[in-house]
């Protein structure tokens, strides 16, 4: 079991330090600006990779990592471009793309969901979904009024999340998301964050497992098991 030593958006300087590590990766989402200023000052290899999220954002964070480690990652970089590729066709071909929303909590009564420029937005799209919230740009609550009218077909949480509210039909009972297409139909989908949203060496996959749950009449042909794609 590794370490946990907290969220990216809040480093523990202390924590990390304290394991010392001979290089620290960062996301370039991670933060607060000082504490990272801390762990350069503390004279740790800190090393930032780009996040980014969609077609590409695999590869290029591959390529980031192991020029980071000194290691050749253009072979792995290339295999998850080709699986990602070979999903292209047969999702552009789908006919009817559902209206996905993306909530990433309900604790505080207004959800709050996922608009432009986000992980999940990037995840609906590649998988051949539209997320109703484009034209809003990152996370923002929502109210009822509001969810009833962008009318999703189809609600997605992270597991963690889904758990916390107390279950499926515990989340589509809150005021919030009743009125909503999805909570009619029972539509909602607990799915992994780390595997759904990463944008990693498994972002092919895990963009065909979405596409297959949001398409489940759809034929896709299945992606060659990988030795980073195993449980």
């Amino acid at each position: 079991m590794l370490p946990q030593i907290g969220y990216m958006r809040s480093l523990p300087t202390e924590g990390i330090a304290a394991l010392s590590p001979d290089l620290v990766l960062l996301s370039s989402e991670a933060g607060p600006a000082d504490a990272v200023a801390v762990l350069r000052a503390a004279r740790l290899a800190v090393w930032t990779i780009e996040d980014a999220a969609g077609p590409g954002a695999a590869e290029a964070k591959i390529r980031g990592v192991s020029e980071a480690l000194g290691r050749d990652g253009e072979p792995l970089a290339r295999t998850v471009a080709a699986d990602w590729a070979a999903l292209d066709a047969s999702i552009a071909a789908v006919a009817r793309r559902p209206r996905v929303l993306f909530v990433l909590s309900l604790a505080r009564g207004a959800p709050l969901v996922s608009g432009e420029g986000t992980h999940a937005d990037a995840a609906i799209a590649a998988a051949g979904g539209i997320n109703p919230m484009r034209g809003w740009r990152g996370y923002r609550p929502l109210s009822a009024e509001s969810a009833a009218a962008l009318a999703p077909g189809i609600i997605v949480m992270m597991d963690h999340v889904l758990a916390e509210a107390g279950g499926p039909e515990a989340a589509l009972r809150s005021p919030a998301l009743a009125a909503t297409p999805a909570a009619r139909s029972g539509r909602l989908l607990g799915l992994d964050a780390a595997f759904m949203l990463g944008f990693g060496p498994r972002a092919a996959h895990a963009r065909l497992v979405l596409a297959r749950l949001l398409h489940p009449d759809a034929r896709y042909a299945d992606l060659p098991e990988r030795p980073w794609t195993a449980a």
